[in-house]
């Protein structure tokens, strides 16, 4: 445009826009330095405001998680101090039945250390009930992986030979019969490898005359200690993973053993699976712990033990090994250790409860829960899982719903069951066993001692069904059996979800980890009653001991591996959450030094914008100059 106009001012308009603009800067210069941020909207930069949302959900999820871990961490943390005082307790049995095996102690000293050992047995029940965290029980078998053994069950026609032993009757080399030197020390190419106070003896030896003879065959091992040696057998076996073994074998004494005897002990590469004092005069047939170990060759030992330092000698034959593939866990047994009800527990004749409430199981006739030491239990051992059990006298009857039955799975439900020692007819009762009413077993326990008992085989179907377990009293008089510890387990894999515990460990939907507790409840570790009455009693309890501190070593071995790697996971989270906060600050954070400079420009530039356009208001004015005379 050419000369002067009064009706549009291009350059204070001009001059304004260019203000605003600067205005416009200057406030995202403030903006962004006082927050430190170069995006802060979408409008800043919308693909990087993409981007650092995402990475800083993806920060936010670790940090999250690793908390979520280190909870595990502490709830494992909470479990282990447990186990090493259950740890401490065994031990203490343990040395209270090596105590009491001792002819010399008197039947009141036995009786003394009994009642520590039932004190001490049921301080493991206490521990194991009250160790939680948040209020998750930690060491019940709610949360559990399968320890050596862990009370999985040899089922009924299930049990098959493990691998066959080479000589396993010691039949070879043949060293004769019927006569003094009809034995050898340290035989090679038989199989076995001996040490040299062990070897093979024909019937009628020097070892073995007054003995009876071997069970199978003409020939049998012994083991031998004296002058401060003991002897050893041992061979090489190849075992399969996820299988429950079995060591089976005959067992007697010289039959001119000195006082004390020959303790035999069982092993498995070292460890004392099996502790027999054998009796003389006749063979016995003993069994060792069940175990299960990793697949490959495992080394089977025989050792003999003079705690005397006298010479004695245990032969021992017919050795075998039965192998059992592990059962599937079926649905769980609501209270199936009858612990729900809050029962008397002061070992009085009062502490029992016929037709209870508060507990998923329905009671009807003479059927309820007793408490150790009550007018029903007070002659029987303590109940083996927990302090309580279920009882059912005459006709009685309890029943409940059992949830998480599957199609095409076939079921089998075990447990532990005793006869009352004081009831009145003398007698004993039978029991029923069904499945929405279809009988499933029958059982009659005979002894006062809790035994494992399985029911047949049954597949309900999918979804939820009625257990039910009747008195039949057989002999119409006042009879009554007490049951614990009721399990059901899968013959075929079921698809039931993981028992253990699940902790969220990462940024991502399905980013999981499972911490496992073990089973450390007394019945699960191979120690349902703990007996030292008796010598013999002691000797094997002392094998007892050794086969639970082994399956408890082992437990807490796998439960310090997941402590370790939940370590290394949080680490992981960690590292995660620096690397991605720094690609995080690389794309959203603030150049302050550029920021500086854009904000020292930008307030110069608004300054000489004010300036011109307040110059470029007074440009109309010189068109006046124009008006005057």
């Amino acid at each position: 445009m050419n000369g002067f106009s009064i009706a549009t001012n291009v350059n204070a308009a001009s001059a304004q826009f260019n203000l605003n603009l600067r205005q416009s800067a200057l406030q995202s210069d403030v903006s962004k330095l006082s927050s430190g941020l170069r995006i802060q909207s979408a409008v800043d930069d919308p693909s990087g405001f993409a981007i650092s949302q995402n990475l800083q959900a993806q920060v936010a999820g670790y940090q999250a998680a690793i908390g979520n871990v280190q909870t595990a961490k502490n709830a494992a943390f909470v479990a282990e101090q447990s186990l090493s005082t259950i740890t401490n307790i065994l031990q203490r049995i343990r040395s209270l039945a090596i105590e009491a095996a001792n002819d010399v102690s008197s039947n009141l000293d036995r009786a003394n250390i009994q009642a520590e050992v039932d004190q001490l047995r049921a301080e493991i029940v206490t521990i194991v009930r009250d160790t939680n965290f948040n209020g998750t029980q930690l060491l019940d078998g709610s949360n559990a992986f399968n320890l050596a053994f862990n009370g999985a069950p040899i089922l009924p026609g299930a049990a098959s030979p493990g691998p066959a032993l080479n000589n396993a009757s010691f039949e070879s080399p043949n060293v004769g019969s019927g006569t003094f030197n009809a034995f050898k020390y340290d035989p090679t190419g038989a199989g076995w490898t001996f040490s040299p106070r062990s070897g093979i003896t024909g019937i009628n030896s020097g070892f073995s005359s007054g003995a009876p003879p071997p069970p199978n065959g003409v020939q049998e091992g012994f083991i031998q200690s004296a002058s401060g040696s003991d002897g050893s057998i041992t061979q090489n076996v190849t075992l399969q993973a996820n299988t429950v073994y079995t060591v089976t074998f005959a067992a007697t004494q010289r039959k001119n053993y000195q006082n004390g005897g020959e303790v035999v002990l069982v092993q498995l590469d070292g460890q004392n699976i099996g502790r027999v004092f054998a009796t003389s005069g006749t063979y016995s047939f003993y069994s060792s712990a069940p175990i299960v170990t990793s697949a490959g060759v495992h080394t089977l030992s025989f050792v003999g033990v003079d705690p005397n330092g006298l010479d004695n000698t245990a032969f021992i034959d017919n050795v075998k090994i039965v192998g059992q593939s592990l059962p599937y866990a079926g649905p769980a047994v609501p209270d199936g250790s009858f612990e729900q009800v809050p029962i008397n527990a002061g070992y009085s004749f009062g502490a029992f409860q016929y037709d209870p409430t508060g507990t998923p199981w329905f009671f009807t006739g003479s059927a309820g829960v007793s408490s150790n030491g009550s007018g029903f239990t007070a002659s029987n051992p303590i109940a083996p899982d927990g302090g309580q059990v279920g009882l059912i006298q005459y006709t009685g009857s309890m029943q409940e719903d059992v949830s998480g039955f599957q199609s095409g799975v076939t079921y089998e439900l075990g447990l532990l069951a005793a006869n009352r020692v004081s009831s009145p007819g003398g007698q004993t009762q039978t029991i029923s066993i069904s499945i929405d009413g279809q009988a499933i077993a029958t059982i009659t326990p005979t002894s006062a001692n809790y035994q494992q008992f399985y029911t047949s085989s049954f597949a309900p179907g999918a979804g939820t069904h009625v257990l039910k377990i009747t008195g039949l009293d057989p002999y119409g008089n006042d009879e009554t059996a007490f049951i614990d510890h009721l399990q059901i387990f899968a013959s075929n894999a079921p698809t039931t979800p993981s028992t253990s515990l699940t902790v969220h460990d990462g940024a991502s939907e399905g980013n999981q980890a499972l911490l496992t507790l073990p089973d450390a409840r007394p019945v699960s570790l191979g120690v349902p009653s703990i007996d030292v009455s008796t010598f013999a009693n002691a000797e094997t309890a002392i094998g007892q001991m050794d086969g639970a501190l082994g399956i408890l070593m082992q437990a807490r071995a796998q439960l310090g591996a997941q402590v370790v790697a939940l370590g290394e996971n949080a680490q992981n989270g960690a590292l995660a959450v620096l690397n991605e906060t720094n690609a995080l600050s690389s794309i959203r954070d603030l150049n302050i030094g550029k920021a500086v400079g854009n904000f020292t420009r930008d307030s110069v530039l608004q300054q000489v914008a004010a300036s011109v356009l307040a110059q470029a208001n007074n440009d109309p004015r010189f068109v006046l100059v124009l008006f005057k005379p």
